[in-house]
């Protein structure tokens, strides 16, 4: 059937190799397709499509406040590129979310190799990154971040009141 089509991870409720295997890379025809997808419109056939796995993780950690000390707040991981911003499917494995308790710490350990912003947010806001107009409001106050396969990043932010005009 016509369309794009994106190629995403796989989950097991069986312990092992399975539950930490990680797609590294996507590419058909020599191009990278992992955020763009495979675009069947125009072929009967997909052929030749390479799928790079990985059992490398990256962690992100920090820990949030507000100005005064820790703070509860709800904190976003999403990419550098804001072409990546929409089209993400289901389950994008480049955004992700998280709650920080009273201590204020957070850790995101399922992100792909990549280059990303990272926004400490009110609780309320944890749902906002499906909006390209919160993010783009969101860059001015984000840290960014780079990470390989196999890395670890502490990254402290500090709460942000993002406004979407």
């Amino acid at each position: 059937m016509g369309g794009s089509y994106l190629v995403s991870g796989f989950s097991t409720n069986q312990p092992g190799l399975l539950s930490a295997v990680r797609i590294a890379s996507v590419t058909w025809q020599g191009r990278d397709v992992r955020y763009t997808g495979i675009d069947a419109s125009n072929t009967e056939d997909i052929r030749d499509v390479v799928v790079t796995l990985t059992t490398r993780k990256i962690e992100i950690t920090g820990t949030v406040s507000d100005g005064n000390g820790p703070a509860a707040a709800a904190v976003i991981a999403f990419p550098v590129d804001p072409s990546r911003w929409t089209n993400f499917g289901w389950n994008p494995s480049n955004f992700a979310t998280t709650r920080t308790g009273s201590t204020g710490a957070f850790s995101f350990d399922r992100l792909p190799e990549g280059e990303y912003y990272l926004v400490a947010v009110d609780r309320a806001q944890l749902n906002s990154w499906v909006d390209p107009r919160f993010l783009a409001a969101a860059v001015p106050f984000a840290a960014r971040v780079s990470v390989r396969w196999g890395d670890t990043r502490a990254q402290d932010l500090t709460v942000a009141r993002v406004v979407v005009k």
